[in-house]
């Protein structure tokens, strides 16, 4: 009877993880965008075709003296977002993808202090933030932020280092469009040393 009880436990637990793999989807990284030096003087911009018509994203400035950036996308002409970003001298980096299982657009903006992941949603024909890094806790003291697909994941990466500083740790949060809820899960990996790969 327990060994019943133990091979059935056992079988459900094997369709679980099963079950979670397989719904889980791959990501795919369409384009790269890098702003770095100099952005005060013009701004950035890419355009995506997706089904409701032409995605333009652009990262400008309200005026010269503005300490924050805007990323913008429009869609047909039709301003459908406008997130403000703290303004860094060492760039912004705008990255889009696509979730192969559901067909859905995302685009993601890391500089150095923040990266967001924003995406496409055809019934309201806007854009939503659906992740912000000043949300994550990266379990060290200063983390630097950036979102990129590595092997079909979407990852968001709180490491402790950035540009002349080495990396030490990181902590990776695996993201993944939820269709039932409409929004984007993750799954923390926990604070690791770091390992280039």
């Amino acid at each position: 009877m327990v060994f019943k009880q133990m091979v059935a436990a056992a079988a459900a637990t094997l369709m679980f993880f099963s079950c979670g793999l397989a719904q889980a989807s791959p990501f795919a990284e369409l384009a790269k965008l890098s702003s770095y030096y100099g952005l005060r003087n013009g701004a950035r911009e890419f355009a995506y075709h997706i089904p409701d018509g032409m995605l333009k994203v652009k990262l400008t400035y309200p005026n010269k003296q503005a300490d924050m950036v805007h990323v913008v996308a429009w869609i047909n002409n039709r301003e459908i977002y406008d997130y403000a970003l703290p303004f860094v001298d060492t760039g912004y980096v705008i990255r889009f993808y696509r979730d192969e299982a559901s067909d859905r657009v995302f685009m993601s903006c890391s500089s150095s202090q923040l990266a967001i992941l924003a995406g496409y949603c055809g019934n309201s024909r806007q854009m939503e933030t659906f992740i912000d890094s000043r949300d994550f806790d990266a379990g060290f003291a200063q983390s630097h932020p950036w979102i990129y697909v590595r092997d079909g994941e979407l990852r968001l990466v709180l490491s402790d280092g950035y540009g002349d500083v080495p990396i030490m740790q990181q902590n990776v949060f695996v993201l993944e469009w939820n269709e039932s809820l409409q929004w984007v899960s993750y799954a923390e990996q926990g604070v690791k040393p770091f390992h280039r790969d």
